[in-house]
C-alpha cells in the first residue's frame, strides 16, 4: 500500500470532485482537461522522486510540459476563455521548474509550495469552467470545439 499525507488525501478528493462534476456538467473541454489533470497527478505520483526534493525533478517536469501542451491546444481550439487561464496556471508551474534549474537557492519547500499552488488554481479553473458551461444557454448550432 502506498503512504498517502492528509495534504495528498485532500488533494485526490478535490480531484475526484473536480473529475467528476466535469464529467457530469461539462463540455468535452472540460471534460477533456479534467481527465488530463488527473492523468498528469498519476503520472506525477509514479515518476515523482520523494527521496530528494532539492534538486529539479525532471520527470514532473515532462509531465507538466505534457499537460501545458495539452491546456495551449484546448485554449486555442475552444469557444471558451478559461482555458487560456488553465494554460496560464500551467505555464507559471513549468516555469517554477526553471526557476529551480537556474537557482539552486530556490529550496525544496518553495519547489513544492509553488506546485501545490498551480495545482489547485488549475483545479479551480476547470471547476470555474465546467460551473460557468453548466450555466451556458444551450445552443442549437454545435460549440466551433472540434476535434
Amino acid at each position: 500500500m502506498i503512504f498517502r499525507t492528509a495534504s495528498q488525501l485532500i488533494w485526490d478528493l478535490a480531484m475526484m470532485g473536480m473529475g467528476g462534476f466535469a464529467l457530469w456538467r461539462g463540455g468535452k473541454p472540460e471534460k477533456l482537461l479534467a481527465i488530463g489533470l488527473i492523468l498528469g497527478s498519476l503520472a506525477t505520483a509514479v515518476v515523482e522522486n520523494r527521496q530528494d526534493w532539492l534538486y529539479p525533478q525532471w520527470g514532473i517536469l515532462l509531465v507538466d510540459f505534457g499537460y501545458l501542451a495539452l491546456a495551449v491546444w484546448i485554449g486555442m481550439r475552444s469557444d471558451r476563455v478559461w482555458p487560456l487561464f488553465t494554460a496560464g496556471f500551467q505555464l507559471v508551474a513549468v516555469i517554477t521548474h526553471g526557476a529551480m534549474m537556474a537557482d539552486r537557492g530556490v529550496g525544496g519547500w518553495a519547489y513544492i509550495t509553488a506546485g501545490v499552488i498551480w495545482s489547485y488554481m488549475i483545479l479551480l479553473s476547470i471547476v470555474v469552467g465546467t460551473w460557468l458551461q453548466w450555466l451556458r444557454p444551450r445552443r442549437l448550432v454545435p460549440s466551433h470545439f472540434q476535434t
